[in-house]
C-alpha cells in the first residue's frame, strides 16, 4: 500500500474544509493502515504529498498544481 504523508495540521490552517480535515479520523486512518501492514506482513510506503496529484485521474493529462 502506498499512502501520502499529509500534514493535516497544516491544512486545516489554510484550507476551506479545516473542520472536516481537522477530523481525527485522518490520523486513525494511518494508524489503522500501519497496523494491518504490520499484521498482515504488507509493506506500507509513505510518500512525500509533492507532485504526486498531477495528472487527471480520468484523461491522465497533466494538471498544475497552486
Amino acid at each position: 500500500m502506498v499512502i501520502e504523508d499529509l500534514n493535516v495540521k497544516g491544512l486545516a490552517k489554510k484550507h476551506k474544509l479545516a473542520k472536516s480535515i481537522s477530523d481525527p479520523s485522518w490520523s486513525l486512518l494511518r494508524q489503522w493502515l500501519e497496523y494491518f501492514a504490520k499484521v498482515l506482513k504488507r509493506e506500507l510506503i509513505i510518500v512525500p504529498p509533492r507532485y504526486t496529484s498531477t495528472n487527471c485521474s480520468s484523461c491522465g493529462k497533466g494538471i498544475k498544481k497552486l
